[in-house]
């Protein structure tokens, strides 16, 4: 009998890489939302009532030129590519603390403007930067315990207007 079911899932592993099959999974919760997964190579994408989200990964995860307006490529490889429809956020590793800096100079030479910083520099070097530009916003974070980088890019959001505009209910039903 394990001998049958070993070559039937061969058999179906087989069939789905001849014909580039893409796993789908929708998942409905007790509220009657939906939620769709689907996988091609390194790339998930998940939709829903709020729109769709992809994330590439691996090779599929490069820069995403003329996704980003006038937002300089910085020169890293490229770990992790999140996408939705009104934000991006990439993911580097084996970043130097120097080659961050040398970013932020290079967006400020654009005319992107520091909004914000937030340095902790004590066993493990910490940095997140805040910039905007017209209606655009660009997040930085930065570590130097694995030299990881993170840049998110999107449509620039007045926090007051945030604040204001989300549902602050706590656990219990009852507002703030």
């Amino acid at each position: 009998m394990k001998k049958y079911l070993i070559l039937a899932l061969a058999i179906i592993l087989a069939v789905c890489a001849l014909t580039a099959c893409r796993p789908r999974l929708r998942l409905t919760d007790d509220d009657g939302n939906t939620i769709e997964y689907s996988m091609q190579g390194d790339t998930v994408t998940v939709s829903g009532e709020n729109g769709d989200v992809t994330i590439a990964t691996g090779g599929s995860a490069t820069w995403p030129t003329g996704k980003v307006g006038d937002l300089p490529e910085f020169q890293g490889n490229v770990e992790s590519l999140w996408e939705s429809d009104d934000s991006i956020m990439i993911t580097m590793e084996n970043v130097k603390l120097s080659d961050t800096e040398g970013y932020i100079k290079l967006l400020e030479s654009k005319g992107w403007v520091k909004t914000s910083e937030f340095i902790m520099d004590e066993e493990d070097f910490v940095g997140m930067w805040s910039f905007r530009k017209g209606d655009k916003s660009v997040d930085l974070m930065y570590t130097s315990a694995n030299g990881f980088f993170l840049i998110t890019y999107g449509d620039y959001k007045d926090p007051e207007a945030w604040r204001e505009d989300q549902d602050w209910d706590d656990d219990y039903g009852e507002e703030n």
